[in-house]
């Protein structure tokens, strides 16, 4: 497992949160600090747990854990297709780690 995307995407989740630069939107908050989460960040883990999925309902928090899955089957049928340098420009683009390697 990469962590070398994890502090980007713990920096994009807490945006989100805040509504800076960005419209305010729990949903992506709570995507983007789970992928830093899965990608080892235990302040984005407590972050998304502890005050994130508070200010959501249980329809906000299925949504997201449902994009979330998405996103990594994507990941990983990627995995199945093209090269590693491929992959990694694939991960690049969409803003998420290697988070099988």
């Amino acid at each position: 497992m990469t962590t070398r995307f994890f502090p980007n995407q713990a920096s994009l989740g807490v945006l989100y949160a805040l509504g800076s630069g960005v419209e305010k939107n729990v949903i992506e908050a709570y995507i983007w600090l789970s992928f830093a989460a899965l990608n080892g960040n235990k302040a984005a883990k407590t972050q998304r747990d502890d005050s994130i999925a508070l200010q959501m309902t249980a329809n906000e928090i299925r949504e997201a854990q449902k994009r979330i899955e998405l996103l990594i089957d994507k990941i990983k049928n990627a995995k199945k297709y093209i090269n590693k340098k491929s992959l990694i420009i694939f991960c690049a683009v969409y803003g998420v780690a290697l988070l099988f390697t």
